[in-house]
């Protein structure tokens, strides 16, 4: 049988896209409807800003959407989905996403152009749970031999580029970003086996940003 790549199934993944596809879209269509006041947001309800990231502990593949919560834009609070295959985990994973970032400031380069390190905190919802996925250890596992792994709190750590687009939007963004979570860091401080950067994991992403 012919062996599959490994990012086919969350290319082709239906749920995944349409999360993707309508976040953007969504964003999008409402800016250019107000194309009269193009800067200008219709409602709070309407994101200011659409994110899509790969790896990084969440998924191979997770979208977001997101809102600023604060006057200068380096708070924001984003919420999203989250999916990794089974060829790449011993079954489908899929996740609720809550996140808060905070960026350290615009720092402006080459005239459009902006470097934002950031930090985030994140947590995580592991959707149609199963024997591999609990919240209490399950009476066939022994008592403190796993940690429950339904719910995860993440760290980020990152840098976006960051370029201004006033014709269309208010910017695109690409980021990296160094990420661990609380059962990785726990693991690597209690066992001797695991070294402590095997706690830590990149993931690279793409923030749209909608309005100023």
């Amino acid at each position: 049988m012919k062996k599959q790549l490994p990012f086919i199934p969350i290319l082709f993944n239906g749920l995944t896209i349409r999360c993707v596809i309508l976040i953007i879209a969504l964003c999008g269509l409402t800016k250019f409807a107000h194309a009269e006041e193009p800067q200008q947001k219709p409602g709070w309800l309407v994101p200011d800003l659409a994110q899509i990231q790969f790896a990084g502990n969440k998924g191979m593949l997770s979208a977001y959407s997101g809102w600023y919560l604060d006057e200068n834009k380096y708070f924001d609070f984003a919420v999203g989905y989250g999916f990794a295959p089974a060829s790449q985990t011993y079954e489908p994973v899929h996740k609720l996403l809550v996140q808060f970032s905070y960026h350290f400031g615009h720092h402006q380069f080459f005239r459009e152009n902006y470097l934002k390190p950031f930090i985030g905190l994140s947590g995580s919802y592991q959707l149609f749970s199963s024997e591999l996925t609990f919240f209490g250890l399950p009476d066939f596992i022994p008592s403190g031999y796993y940690s429950p792994n339904a719910v995860r709190a993440y760290l980020d750590l990152g840098l976006e580029l960051t370029r201004t687009l006033p014709d269309l939007l208010s910017g695109i963004g690409i980021y990296m970003l160094v990420t661990t979570n609380d059962l990785y860091l726990y693991n690597a401080l209690k066992s001797s086996e695991v070294k402590f950067m095997q706690a830590f994991s990149l993931g690279l992403g793409l923030r749209i940003y909608f309005f100023d």
